[in-house]
């Protein structure tokens, strides 16, 4: 075993650099830093943040790189679901209500 990548218990101290392997570790990490990044832009798009804030935040020099997260942040079909959704939670709302002030009466 070669000393310099043991430690005192005798394991590895990077079994993440031992995956990547000594001649593609910087490539990979990399490629990993990149996904990283597209997903919390992706995540952050999804959320609702502006083009603006997910650039900042993603370093973006120019409002172009930003562009491509455009797609996640207006779905009508997204918008007209949740709004289904909390219009369906406000009638059973209110349905729940009725059945209390009926019980209440005493009309079961």
């Amino acid at each position: 075993m070669d000393s310099r990548n043991a430690s005192s218990s005798g394991n590895s101290p990077a079994p993440l650099l031992k995956w990547l392997g000594p001649e593609r570790s910087s490539c990979k990490l990399q490629s990993l830093a990149a996904k990283i990044r597209r997903t919390l832009g992706s995540y952050m798009a999804m959320g609702n943040q502006s083009l603006y804030m997910i650039g900042k935040v993603l370093g973006h020099k120019s409002p172009n790189s930003t562009q491509i997260y455009s797609h996640f942040t207006s779905d009508p079909l997204r918008q007209a679901m949740e709004k289904a959704h909390e219009d369906m939670k406000q009638a059973a709302k209110a349905v729940e209500l009725r059945m209390q002030d009926k019980l209440a009466a005493g009309w079961a």
